[in-house]
C-alpha cells in the first residue's frame, strides 16, 4: 500500500498533469481519467474549493503544497475520499504514459530521501508542475 502523504502527492500531481496533457497530443487512459474524475466528484463534496483549485491549475495559481495537505487531512475523515486517492495512485502506477510515470518517479524519490513538510511538499509540487508542463528541472535537496 502506498504511504498516504505519497498517495495525496500523487492524486493532486495526476490531476494538474491530465489538465496539462488535455492541451497536447498525450492523453491517460480511460481508467485512470474515470480514476481522476472519481477523486475529483468525492473530492469536491467535501473540500468543494480544493477541488475547484485543482481543475483550474495550471491555469491558475495554485499553492501545490497547501492543496497536497488539505487533501490528505480531509482525507483522514472521509473513507470514500481516502479509498478514491489509493486507487487514482495505483492506476497512476499502472499507466503507460511516460510523462506520468517521470512524475510518479520525482514524487516517490523526493518523498523518500525528505522528511515531508509543508515546504518539502511545497518544492515537489513546483517540481511536479514543470515536469508536467514539459520542463526539466532537478532538486536534489531542499533546505529548510
Amino acid at each position: 500500500m502506498i504511504e498516504p502523504l505519497t498517495a495525496t502527492a500523487i492524486a493532486v500531481g495526476t490531476v494538474i498533469t491530465q489538465k496539462t496533457l488535455e492541451k497536447t497530443e498525450d492523453k491517460v487512459s480511460d481508467l485512470l481519467s474515470e480514476k481522476i474524475s472519481q477523486f475529483i466528484t468525492n473530492l469536491t463534496k467535501i473540500a468543494p474549493k480544493t477541488a475547484t483549485a485543482l481543475e483550474l491549475a495550471p491555469e491558475h495559481p495554485l499553492d501545490y503544497g497547501q492543496a497536497v495537505l488539505e487533501v490528505e487531512t480531509v482525507a483522514k475523515n472521509d473513507e470514500e475520499l481516502a479509498k478514491s486517492i489509493n486507487e487514482l495512485a495505483k492506476a497512476v502506477e499502472a499507466e503507460p504514459n511516460l510523462k506520468l510515470q517521470e512524475i510518479l518517479k520525482e514524487i516517490k524519490d523526493t518523498l523518500a530521501s525528505q522528511q515531508p513538510t509543508i515546504q518539502n511538499i511545497g518544492k515537489l509540487a513546483e517540481k511536479i508542475a514543470v515536469v508536467a508542463q514539459g520542463g526539466t528541472t532537478n532538486i536534489n535537496t531542499i533546505n529548510l
